[in-house]
């Protein structure tokens, strides 16, 4: 059986000494070999980021909300600082406003914050936006 040429490339790269006349015969440069190396150790995203939730947010955030996040993070919608820095925010919401973040919470948290652009956004932030919703809701029911 015929080795392929990725097979060739393994093979030259992790000798102890590049087979320059190998190389040649392939048609690849030092430079290419270089890149193609490059390419086959780099470890993008294999790194898991192993997260249990404290008791304090086992109390304030369902574990459907916080499922929701860790597939975000899973995925990379989210990097571990945003998401650290959202798990955050929602206590401090829970702190103002006593309700538990539940998933549709959570989305709405993640959402503001992505889609403003804003990273350092404040709880008064948070706050303002969670209250003009209520306060909205309010008024429809009222109309009704």
């Amino acid at each position: 059986m015929e080795k392929t040429r990725f097979e060739e490339l393994l093979e030259i790269m992790f000798s102890d000494k590049p087979m320059k006349e190998k190389l040649k015969q392939m048609g690849m440069t030092e430079k290419e070999l270089k890149a193609f190396m490059e390419a086959v150790l780099r470890k993008e995203g294999s790194e898991t980021y192993n997260r249990i939730m404290a008791a304090e947010e086992k109390r304030v955030i369902t574990p459907e909300a916080f499922g929701y996040m860790i597939n975000l993070l899973n995925n990379g919608s989210l990097n571990k600082d945003m998401f650290e820095k959202i798990i955050t925010l929602s206590l401090q919401l829970h702190a103002f406003s006593r309700k538990r973040i539940d998933k549709k919470i959570m989305d709405e948290i993640v959402n503001f914050i992505i889609f403003s652009g804003q990273t350092d956004i404040t709880i008064r932030e948070l706050i303002e936006l969670f209250f003009i919703e209520d306060e909205e809701n309010d008024f429809e029911e009222e109309i009704n």
